[in-house]
């Protein structure tokens, strides 16, 4: 191994690249052959505030904190109160899914591992203003499959409210309750909290402030990433066991040492060797085409095999195990990042929206204590331009192509009412100042105009800008009555 890259160096590298990819503020650790050898904060809480993130400022964590639901699992494994492929509807005798068969064989690993076929449904989950986690495993039966049962990763956060709900029945208590019992407690996580309310509850002060690129038309979000931000209020995900923990970096840090330290903590072993090799061992091999993680292959990584342990990614990189989590939510990106085999690892926490900086820091951080130094934050800023040149080539076209006509091909009080999906609900088109109105739940996150696109298409123009527009298409029957509503990408909704 070549001389590690001096520390100073390191972080200064960091706090350039936040500078360089427009994010207000991070907290990130740094721990090497098991011990902490940086761990503090960059840049602000909020933009255009003088608070100072710290190791101590609090941010959300998103799927980061799925590992902590496997965790709490595998603790209850280890008590002997359920198995890892245990069948669902033994914990859950009403549970459904889209498939008879499918529900009576689904298990707890199944969903630890995101292979139950299902595609993902995201905009349930900002659709209430009180997450209710009962309803959204009830709507599971009506996720429709993107690839057959066992035979295709489909990351998919309905899996992990199940496997919650699974821990709450095996456990005897709730899933916050767990939390705080089998991995809070034991690690001294004092600033950990399951839920937004609880953070709220505790009185904590020193709490980062969510951010997103909001004005960015046409271009998908993920290629706004070098836009300027703004700062956006929390949004409240409730109890979520598929992502709604809230810690800071000092707690992540003991949280990330635990797996260094094969499950144990001071003189307690909080899971055994077999649960953590479970977690942390490849269940679900992710072909091409089958993730998101598909992108980071495009910076040009030292890594073959791309796979799914149970919370977990479990990947190789220039030769080693590497096992990591990202986490992104509404004004957050996290991750937490491990090569187990010679001990070292990350906890990276940003307070915006959406940036590829957090996996490309990981990467970073593991060459760094390698002695490699490679710019990867570079590198992948220039394919972000790259893709972002592409879409909006495409955006142009289909702006140019864009048909000139100013009236839809039915009148605009015909196309007004209720249209209904079993999986997302209810959309209401109404018309306001002779303009048609479209809202989806009860946040504001789906509120929007319709301007015309053209026939019976039009742009849903979100007024919070933090969803960028999409295509909304009314459908009439044989008479020209209209019978159902179609979002591109989401689903058809039938007219009530």
């Amino acid at each position: 191994m070549e001389k590690k890259l001096p520390l100073s160096k390191i972080e200064s590298y960091i706090e350039a690249s936040l500078a360089d990819w427009n994010i207000p503020g991070g907290a990130v650790s740094i721990v090497d052959n098991g011990e902490v050898v940086s761990s503090r904060g960059y840049g602000v809480r909020e933009l255009g505030k003088p608070e100072a993130v710290d190791d101590t400022t609090r941010f959300a964590i998103g799927s980061c904190s799925k590992a902590f639901t496997t965790a709490v699992l595998g603790a209850l494994v280890d008590e002997g109160k359920l198995n890892w492929d245990d069948k669902i509807v033994k914990f859950l005798p009403d549970f459904k899914m889209y498939d008879p068969w499918i529900t009576q064989q689904v298990t707890v690993r199944d969903m630890l591992c995101h292979r139950t076929g299902t595609g993902r449904s995201i905009r349930v989950m900002n659709r209430d203003r009180v997450f209710d986690a009962d309803d959204y495993i009830r709507r599971m039966e009506f996720l429709r499959p993107v690839g057959e049962f066992r035979a295709r990763f489909g990351y998919n956060n309905p899996h992990f409210l199940v496997a919650g709900k699974v821990a709450e029945v095996a456990g005897g208590q709730k899933w916050s309750g767990l939390l705080r019992k089998h991995l809070f407690e034991p690690l001294g996580m004092t600033s950990s909290t399951a839920t937004y309310q609880e953070m709220l509850a505790s009185g904590a002060d020193n709490i980062a402030s969510p951010h997103t690129n909001l004005d960015g038309g046409f271009v998908p979000a993920e290629l706004r990433a070098l836009d300027p931000v703004q700062p956006i209020p929390w949004t409240d995900y409730g109890e979520n066991s598929a992502g709604s923990m809230i810690s800071n970096l000092q707690d992540m840090t003991r949280w990330l040492q635990l797996f260094l330290q094969d499950g144990i903590h001071g003189s307690g072993q909080l899971f055994s060797p077999q649960t953590l090799a479970e977690m942390t061992s490849p269940q679900m091999i992710i072909k091409p085409n089958e993730s998101e993680m598909d992108a980071l292959f495009a910076v040009g990584l030292q890594s073959n095999i791309m796979s799914y342990g149970l919370g977990w990614y479990v990947s190789d990189y220039r030769g080693y195990k590497m096992v990591f989590h990202p986490g992104q939510l509404h004004g957050f990106v996290a991750a937490v990042a491990f090569l187990p085999q010679l001990k070292i690892g990350g906890v990276i926490l940003l307070n915006v929206y959406q940036t590829m900086l957090h996996p490309m820091l990981g990467y970073y951080l593991f060459d760094a204590l390698l002695g490699i130094e490679r710019d990867y934050s570079g590198d992948m800023k220039a394919l972000l331009g790259q893709w972002r040149a592409g879409a909006e080539m495409e955006i142009q076209g289909m702006l140019t192509s864009r048909s000139t006509e100013s009236q839809p091909a039915l009148p605009l009080e015909q196309l007004t009412g209720k249209y209904v999906s079993n999986l997302f609900g209810e959309i209401s088109v109404s018309l306001e100042d002779g303009r048609l109105i479209h809202r989806y739940g009860e946040t504001e996150l789906f509120t929007a105009g319709l301007e015309l696109w053209q026939g019976l298409t039009f742009v849903v123009e979100y007024r919070n800008k933090i969803n960028p527009p999409e295509f909304l298409t009314f459908v009439p029957d044989e008479q020209g009555k209209v019978v159902s509503l179609s979002v591109k990408d989401v689903d058809v909704f039938r007219r009530v």
